[in-house]
């Protein structure tokens, strides 16, 4: 159980970091 927990979690990480990603690109263009 409280693997899946690490997962979901490292899961929503990576999904913020291509948000912020994307919106670092979407300011310089």
């Amino acid at each position: 159980m409280v693997g899946k927990a690490v997962v979901a979690a490292y899961h929503d990480l990576r999904k913020v970091e291509q948000f912020i990603r994307l919106a670092k690109s979407e300011l310089k263009a």
